[in-house]
């Protein structure tokens, strides 16, 4: 699994990608069920083997709190 690398404001519009990072980050992330559905029905569409109403999340506030630089380089041909 890659991890999370900051990218610079040039590279694209969002402030992390998927391309592997020599370190582990942490923090906090809001996100949002769009449309707005309760939480009784919220549990029933994802009990569903097809969804009968629409769900998707929309990525709010991310906030790094910390981060670690502790991973060894890949060995070679990884």
């Amino acid at each position: 699994m890659a991890e999370l690398q900051a990218r610079t404001q040039d590279q694209a519009p969002l402030p992390y990608g998927q391309e592997r990072a020599r370190r582990l980050a942490f923090g906090s992330v809001q996100v949002q069920v769009v449309p707005g559905l309760s939480w009784e029905t919220l549990r029933q569409q994802s009990q569903l083997a097809k969804r009968t109403r629409e769900v998707n999340l929309e990525l709010g506030e991310v906030r790094e709190l910390g981060a670690t630089w502790r991973f060894p380089a890949e060995p070679a041909g990884s």
